[in-house]
């Protein structure tokens, strides 16, 4: 029950974690593509580097999914032991 409650918690927090910054890349973008023509340039460039931000934030929460320590260890990655050995705090 306790490793349940902890695989739960772990895919929880990791699924928000990842569309927080998703969701603002989707934002950006949709709006840069549905309004271009009348967003003055420096908004467009703005934009564009908030897309490119939330990407490398996105990018590095992925890496540290893959290299927290129960990878490094050279144990198993399964979502079980990755919710026991993931320091949250980290993010």
């Amino acid at each position: 029950m306790v490793l349940d409650r902890m695989k739960s918690d772990f895919v929880s927090t990791v699924s928000h974690e990842l569309r927080s910054p998703l969701a603002v890349i989707e934002g950006f973008a949709k709006t840069l593509t549905e309004h271009f023509d009348r967003i003055d340039r420096e908004t467009q460039l703005e934009s564009i580097e908030i897309i490119l931000k939330k990407s490398i934030a996105l990018e590095g929460l992925i890496e540290n999914i893959w290299t927290c320590p129960a990878s490094r260890k050279g144990g198993s990655t399964s979502r079980a032991n990755l919710s026991t050995s993931w320091n949250f705090a980290a993010w």
